[in-house]
């Protein structure tokens, strides 16, 4: 699919991400990855919804301001999906993380998990 604001080609649309099988998110995750320049041995993130995504050790080490500013240099198109004086990683926990969860990585679930529960595996809902 083409997104025309971005002008690129992405092997989903948002609307199929949810029901996606592992094997087009990876494909999804890899022209991301692609279009970044980033390489490096590939690491293995798990996710709440249950899948796997491997990227490259450079993605998964960096630090978000330098990826934030990574992302905007190769694709400035980004920048109209944020406003208001937000950082991306604002629009992307707002957007994503909240509305589709099941795209959170696993180690921020834990986190969360730790934070609201000590560590007893519950997520209380609020």
């Amino acid at each position: 699919m083409r997104d025309t604001k971005l002008k690129m080609n992405f092997p989903l649309t948002l609307p199929k991400l949810v029901s996606a099988s592992s094997a087009k998110l990876q494909a999804l995750a890899d022209v991301i990855m692609e279009m970044l320049e980033l390489d490096g041995e590939p690491e293995h993130r798990h996710y709440l919804g249950d899948f796997t995504i491997s990227a490259p050790c450079q993605y998964q080490r960096m630090k978000g301001h330098a990826l934030e500013e990574r992302i905007k240099v190769k694709v400035p198109q980004v920048g109209s999906y944020v406003t208001g004086g937000n950082r991306l990683i604002d629009a992307l926990i707002s957007n994503v993380i909240a509305d589709y969860p099941e795209f959170t990585p696993q180690p921020i679930v834990d986190v969360f998990r730790e934070l609201a529960g000590g560590g007893n595996g519950k997520v209380e809902s609020y």
